[in-house]
């Protein structure tokens, strides 16, 4: 059973892997189509969920590019043969081995298989879904790319909000991007 239901479109949140990173799956209700968002480091269960719910995934999506977010891609690209989506500025993080994960996550994991550069305002379309790219990096941040959100006609809306955006600072701009960027998207998007 999915953790909500919406407009069509079914969210499952699964915080994966030895920082409990939210992986989101959005599906299309009535076509069972989905798009795994950030998988963490635990592409097995996200298969096990996509096998009991079944569902076919059609989008593999990232947020940004630190390793602890893409760490299960490379085996969930191999299990559906489909590239990873990113944000074009967060690319080259992605495709690279990013050697200091091992500090907190006690393994490297394999660089991911990019298959789409993504850019404010993309669409991706889900079964009767269609997804729309808003970037929203923080300001002053050291890293190209910090978050990518997608709003559907469920306005499911998937950031990296954990531990990282502890700071009022952090939780302010993460409001104030989804109260501008998000809640006043079109209702044809």
């Amino acid at each position: 059973m999915a953790d909500l239901r919406s407009e069509g479109a079914l969210v499952w949140q699964l915080p994966l892997g030895a920082l409990g990173t939210n992986c989101y799956m959005i599906a299309c209700e009535a076509s069972r189509r989905a798009v795994v968002i950030d998988c963490g480091d635990d592409a097995g269960a996200v298969m096990d969920l996509v096998e009991r719910e079944g569902l076919t995934i059609d989008c593999l999506l990232a947020t940004h590019g630190h390793a602890d977010h893409l760490g299960g891609f490379p085996q969930l690209s191999e299990a559906t043969r489909l590239g990873v989506a990113i944000h074009a500025a967060d690319r080259a993080m992605a495709e690279s081995k990013q050697h200091a994960a091992v500090v907190f996550m006690g393994w490297v994991p394999e660089p991911v298989r990019v298959s789409r550069s993504l850019s404010d305002g993309d669409t991706l379309q889900v079964g009767e879904l269609r997804l729309r790219v808003i970037h929203t990096p923080p300001p002053g941040a050291r890293f190209a790319s910090r978050a990518t959100a997608c709003s559907s006609p469920a306005t499911c809306c998937c950031s990296p909000v954990g531990w990282v955006h502890r700071s009022s600072g952090w939780r302010r701009y993460r409001d104030e991007a989804l109260a501008n960027r998000v809640l006043p998207s079109p209702s044809s998007t």
